[in-house]
């Protein structure tokens, strides 16, 4: 099993992944993160605002954040040893 972490949660693409995640045996969505906070459908998840610790719960960090969000989560990767995928869809 996958464990994820979903930067930019609270958007879109976010929410998509995240649920998508949920309905696949194949991955567990260790954490949310977005500053923009916890929305109705997001349910009982983990909801962080930023990266911090969290990362190192999860052996995949699916960032859909910007730009700033996305550098942000290269280095937190980085620093600790996990995967990034980043997305954008403008």
């Amino acid at each position: 099993m996958t464990r994820l972490v979903v930067v930019g949660a609270a958007g879109k693409m976010g929410r998509a992944v995240t649920e998508t995640a949920w309905g696949d045996a194949g991955f567990q969505v260790k954490a949310c993160v977005d500053p923009a906070g916890r929305p109705p459908w997001a349910g009982d998840a983990k909801w962080e605002a930023g990266l911090g610790a969290v990362l190192a719960r999860g052996d995949v960090a699916i960032e859909f954040g910007g730009p700033e969000a996305a550098a942000a989560a290269a280095g937190a990767c980085a620093e600790c040893g996990a995967g990034l995928v980043s997305g954008s869809t403008g």
